[in-house]
């Protein structure tokens, strides 16, 4: 059912930690920050080593300056590849997600070459309306259409972030998990 990271800023994932998520959630990942006022979406990691090293090398950057949304995908629909990966874009941001929404069908499933995932439905059709006004605004009723069980995380170009289903996941040392797929003794900070 994959797994949904957000940091605050100063905080980053252990490679510990980053490893023992990607073993349990190994079909794609991908993570995004903020830099110079806008959202940077870094995705389609179909391999760990490349996964990790995008990831240190932009922690390394940014992740003193911004929180950092963190993805590593288990397929429930669509194909695995890297158009499914998460983060998705989203106007002003990017969002992340941890659940099963539904399973897509019809046209909006996509072509037999790239069967979309339910979250890439989702941020493709709700692109315009996700933003954090409107989520904070709309927090239940989305929660009720998605699903209790959904987690969704949002990052936005101003660095403002929010977690939709904050209480089903956990916090350890200013990150926080949608799951335990990542759960190691420790956390290291930056």
């Amino acid at each position: 059912m994959c797994i949904a990271v957000l940091c605050k800023p100063g905080k980053v994932i252990s490679n510990a930690a980053l490893h023992k998520g990607w073993m349990i959630n190994n079909d794609g990942g991908g993570f995004a920050y903020v830099k110079d006022g806008k959202v940077v979406i870094d995705k389609g990691y179909l391999k760990f080593n490349e996964f990790q090293k995008a990831y240190s090398k932009a922690t390394d950057k940014y992740a003193n300056e911004s929180p950092f949304l963190v993805h590593m995908r288990i397929r429930t629909s669509g194909h695995t590849n890297s158009n499914n990966c998460h983060p998705f874009p989203i106007k002003g941001g990017a969002m992340i997600h941890n659940g099963v929404m539904f399973t897509p069908t019809g046209t909006r499933a996509g072509s037999n070459e790239d069967r979309k995932s339910d979250t890439r439905v989702f941020a493709e059709s709700l692109y315009n309306i996700l933003q954090l006004e409107h989520i904070k605004k709309e927090q239940q009723a989305i929660r009720q259409a998605i699903g209790q069980g959904n987690k969704l995380c949002f990052l936005y170009d101003n660095k403002e972030y929010f977690i939709l289903g904050e209480t089903s996941g956990y916090w350890i040392d200013g990150i926080w998990y949608s799951n335990t797929s990542c759960k190691v003794s420790s956390v290291s900070e930056k």
